[in-house]
């Protein structure tokens, strides 16, 4: 009796970081020169991403790039308003771009 035993294991990651997008403030409208705050979080593992962030759909050149994900606009514009996403970068990992959030600013 000869018994040919396979056994396979698969084992799939999806490492896909869940992308939180906020503003800050929340209760829109933000005002010319006022400080605007948008912040991409990544919810599992926050550690060695590049944030990349984008605006009106335009997604092949970012607005702002950095290594946390908080993107500030000290003195807000009329010209800043618009939907802005974000995405991260880890190697050779991209996400899947963010929801996104549409921030407005109101001349005084």
């Amino acid at each position: 009796l000869k018994c040919t035993c396979t056994t396979s294991v698969s084992v799939v990651l999806d490492h896909r970081p869940k992308l939180l997008l906020s503003e800050d403030p929340s209760d829109p409208p933000i005002y010319t020169k006022e400080k605007a705050r948008l912040t991409c979080q990544v919810k599992e593992d926050q550690e060695g991403w590049t944030y990349l962030w984008y605006k009106d759909g335009d997604q092949n050149t970012p607005v702002y790039q950095a290594s946390e994900g908080t993107y500030t606009l000290s003195s807000a514009q009329p010209s800043d308003s618009g939907e802005y996403k974000c995405e991260v970068k880890r190697e050779t990992f991209t996400s899947e771009l963010s929801d996104s959030r549409v921030l407005t600013i109101k001349g005084k």
